[in-house]
């Protein structure tokens, strides 16, 4: 320990002599604060001594050894001067988790507007005739995400409007099948380098052109009246589409262990063991549906049912009913168009939604590439990123949520998309997108009550062994400061590096403070 102050005392030393150095050789108009864009009266030597104090603060908490076996790589450049204010490793690659979607949300918004609309059609596969339609109703995915109850308040609110919307004209009857056509994606339903002991939960759910509620259902399980009774088993939204098979037990008081939920690869009935004590407040878990075409295809059908229309065949998806419909001859009898994509992209950004952000950078894919496959939509991302500087041979791209463990993006490529996106016309939806430290979405509950709360907006990300965190902060009036922190391969706990990334940004505002 003796020797690491030893060091840091020489380090600041040499920035003092530095200091001085460039004072002799610049003239004086051109010196200038690195980290404000208004002059300070403090004296260039003072100044740089106090910044390179700065620095060995920083350094300080990175080599906390509360993450001492973790790889760090950091970027934080002034958005006013352009000037890097600290760096660590900034030009190596990373596994960006989740700040990948930064990625895809703005590439999203440069390339669509933040007032894209998705549209999802119905359309009757046979004449209406005397309130039947005779033949089948198709569902043409586009990819929309907002069919579900975050957005709509009621999962089924858009299913509710449509069959309203066949009743307006007479519709009463479908004399054939209700088929889910989601052709507009391809088939890979799970992005490369995911976890597949993942594939059952809610923040990996499958990847459909037609998708509804998040393509996931929740199953609530409560204890029975007595000891000894089967647990009590609820699905939302309510559909035949899952099958339960409930071996889960009622014990007595504190007697209660973890529940085991199995189920087959593309199956949709899933068992579940285990108990819950008696007493004991319900227990809720959101699944993944393995066929949300099919899915939301069987809740379509039985909420036109309960709202009165009757259907003779069965809910299909395109490719296991056989069908091939032409769009182009074929009446349009329900329409549907989605939020727009400013509101999608603060529930991807905010909440950290991967479906929202697997179904953007698939639409992507599918407008400017033809289809929405992932080499397309890799192919629309770097074609992006290269315009806003950002070579496409100098990182990797397989998803455009950050499940996946291929992915890799340095630190310093980071801050160029979040320049880029400062200095865009549309950088108030992104930067709106946001969470606020202290405030809301991922980073609600940290920060708190320290110098960065509400003025930190960034976009956290967690995976195992990986967590980071890149965005924007600034303090009171000062100038916009662009920051990307990234720690791979930790074996401490994810909460004890958040706390050094949530240290880092304390410092830095507390740091701008004191400059003004």
């Amino acid at each position: 320990m003796a020797r690491i102050r030893r060091i840091k005392s020489l380090l600041l030393i040499v920035a003092v002599l530095l200091a001085f150095g460039s004072c002799a050789h610049e003239p004086a108009q051109k010196q200038g604060p690195a980290y404000a864009s208004t002059p300070s009266s403090t004296p260039p030597a003072a100044e740089a001594a106090k910044r390179g104090q700065h620095e060995i603060e920083l350094a300080d908490i990175v080599d906390n050894p509360k993450a001492a076996n973790a790889i760090w790589g950091i970027s934080i450049k002034s958005l006013a001067t352009g000037k890097t204010l600290f760096s660590r490793n900034e030009d190596k690659l990373f596994v960006p988790a989740s700040n990948m979607k930064l990625f895809t949300t703005a590439v999203a918004l440069v390339r669509l507007g933040p007032d894209f609309r998705y549209t999802t059609n119905l359309y009757a596969g046979g004449k209406i005739e005397k309130g039947v339609l005779k033949g089948d109703l198709f569902l043409r995915g586009s990819g929309d995400p907002t069919i579900s109850e975050v957005f709509q308040g009621r999962a089924t609110a858009v299913f509710e409007d449509w069959a309203d919307q066949l009743k307006r004209q007479g519709i009463r009857k479908i004399a054939g099948d209700v088929i889910g056509d989601g052709r507009l994606f391809d088939d890979r339903d799970m992005g490369r380098g995911w976890a597949w002991d993942d594939e059952m939960m809610y923040y990996s759910a499958r990847i459909s052109a037609v998708s509804f509620n998040e393509n996931c259902f929740q199953v609530t399980v409560s204890p029975g009246k007595r000891a000894g009774q089967a647990a009590q088993i609820e699905i939302d939204p309510d559909t035949s589409y899952v099958k339960i098979i409930n071996s889960v037990k009622t014990s007595g008081e504190g007697e209660q262990k973890d529940l085991d939920a199995r189920r087959g690869a593309g199956s949709s009935t899933i068992l579940l063991s285990g108990s819950v004590a008696e007493g004991s407040e319900p227990r809720r878990i959101r699944f993944t549906a393995a066929n949300p075409t099919l899915y939301a295809m069987t809740v379509l059908k039985e909420t036109f049912e309960k709202k009165g229309i009757r259907i003779w065949g069965r809910p299909a998806d395109v490719g296991s009913a056989g069908k091939d419909p032409d769009y182009k001859s074929l009446k349009i009898i329900a329409v549907r168009h989605s939020e727009p994509l400013s509101a999608i992209i603060e529930h991807i950004n905010k909440r950290s939604q991967n479906l929202y952000s697997e179904l953007l950078f698939r639409t992507l894919g599918a407008i400017y590439g033809g289809h929405g496959t992932t080499e397309k939509a890799v192919q629309v991302i770097k074609e992006s990123l290269r315009v806003m500087g950002i070579p496409e041979d100098e990182l990797a791209i397989y998803d455009g949520s950050g499940l996946s463990r291929l992915d890799l993006v340095t630190p310093s490529q980071m801050v160029r998309l979040l320049d880029y996106m400062s200095k865009h016309p549309y950088f108030e939806h992104f930067y709106r997108s946001l969470p606020v430290a202290g405030v809301d979405g991922t980073l609600l509950k940290r920060m708190k009550n320290t110098a960065a709360e509400n003025n930190v907006r960034a976009k956290t990300g967690t995976l195992a062994h990986m967590v980071s965190l890149s965005g924007y902060f600034r303090s009171r009036d000062g100038p916009l400061i662009a920051f990307s922190i990234m720690s791979n391969n930790c074996l401490s706990p994810p909460e004890d590096v958040r706390s050094l990334q949530d240290r880092i940004c304390e410092r830095l505002v507390r740091f701008f403070e004191e400059e003004r």
